[in-house]
């Protein structure tokens, strides 16, 4: 869902996703962490950890960016 946005995401089999979003990386996570969700910076500058494990918590995920984007 994340890639079919234009958001680059690292290849992952967990219950996170590393994301860039460059310089609105701090809007995002501000963004993230209001509506409940685990996110934190990490290196590289820009990306992202994002927590989200079921299916109801990673459509959350993904309806939280597209009002942050």
């Amino acid at each position: 869902a994340l890639r079919s946005r234009g958001i680059p995401v690292a290849d992952s089999q967990t219950n996170f996703v590393y994301t860039n979003f460059g310089a609105r990386s701090g809007t995002i996570t501000e963004g993230l962490l209001k509506a409940g969700y685990i996110v934190r910076p990490v290196l590289p500058d820009g990306w992202l950890r994002i927590t989200a494990g079921g299916p109801e918590e990673n459509e959350g995920v993904v309806g939280a960016l597209d009002g942050l984007l």
